[in-house]
């Protein structure tokens, strides 16, 4: 008994996954991703570090630029809401894509670096986003009637 005991966990057959990679020759426009999603239809989206957005059905790629409406190529955030709306944290800039088109929300003052790095929906759908400002310092934002307003001052200092 003892001997079955023993030898039992070596005949066990391991689990087998089915990884696969994907770069520029499959058609990525751009080796980093900075941000990646799957949206309630099964679709990957990817934001690149200067390609763009990245639409994966799981067979093809279609890339979209600054040449297709997008605000900026550089893409930090993904997020989707319950419209099935994509919601894109660039540089000074907060976008939403329908699908179709692109919407673009913006704060007054654009004289701050500001990178959108996080951009979070909540359970009433309200958009909130945490931006990067000066290279040192995050901010929280909240998007509310068309506009981009602070909710907190600098906050963290990183």
């Amino acid at each position: 008994m003892f001997l079955i005991i023993l030898f039992l966990p070596g005949t066990a057959i391991p689990q087998q996954y089915g990884f696969r990679n994907f770069s520029l020759e499959e058609g990525l426009p751009q080796s980093e991703i900075l941000s990646i999603i799957q949206d309630s239809r099964g679709v990957l989206w990817a934001g690149t570090n200067g390609g763009g957005l990245v639409r994966f059905n799981g067979k093809t790629f279609n890339v979209i630029t600054t040449k297709e409406g997008l605000p900026d190529n550089i893409i930090y955030s993904l997020r989707e809401d319950r419209e099935e709306n994509l919601w894109i944290g660039s540089m000074n800039v907060i976008s939403k894509y329908d699908g179709k088109q692109f919407q673009s929300f913006q704060e007054n003052d654009s004289s701050t670096f500001r990178a959108y790095n996080q951009v979070f929906i909540d359970t009433n759908n309200n958009i909130w986003a945490v931006s990067l400002e000066d290279q040192a310092l995050l901010r929280l934002h909240r998007i509310k009637d068309g506009q981009i307003s602070p909710v907190s001052d600098k906050f963290i200092d990183i």
